[in-house]
């Protein structure tokens, strides 16, 4: 055809996984929430577990929205690979991340880790309204050892 360009783009393996990037507004409490994530994921599961609970004091719980759009942002500005599994393979430190993205906005969702039945892999992921927020595993796969979750309600 004569006349018409045809515009070619490029897809990436991760792109299509990869919600859009927050507004620049809020990337620096992402980025906030991830470094303090970095330094939590490199302590034992009790300190881990002690820590979320002096941090949750105060927040109202999150609403599934609420976590979801601080996971989104989490994932949006990390690493290309942490949702595909290269980087973070438990999703522990995108799990500890989102929950303090939420407490930075004043809220808290049910931070949950588990020992996965099958490879015996430790597992985290965040709750919100009694279901997994944006995990594509079903949440059965394993037994939970450590829960945080809020001591508040959700403000609805």
């Amino acid at each position: 055809m004569r006349g018409v360009r045809v515009r070619c783009t490029r897809l990436f393996l991760f792109s299509l996984d990869v919600p859009p990037r927050p507004v620049l507004w809020r990337r620096p409490a992402v980025r906030l929430a991830m470094a303090g994530a970095w330094l939590l994921a490199r302590w034992s599961p009790d300190r881990i577990r002690t820590v979320l609970r002096l941090l949750r004091a105060g927040a109202r719980g999150a609403t599934y929205a609420q976590a979801y759009q601080a996971r989104s942002s989490v994932v949006a500005l990390g690493p290309r690979g942490v949702d595909a599994g290269l980087i973070d393979p438990g999703g522990v430190r995108r799990s500890l991340a989102t929950v303090l993205l939420c407490r930075l906005h004043g809220t808290w969702p049910t931070w949950c880790t588990a020992a996965r039945t099958d490879t015996q892999e430790p597992r985290s992921w965040v709750e919100a309204g009694g279901r997994p927020v944006g995990e594509p595993f079903p949440p059965d796969r394993g037994r939970v050892v450590v829960r945080v979750g809020p001591l508040l309600p959700p403000c609805v």
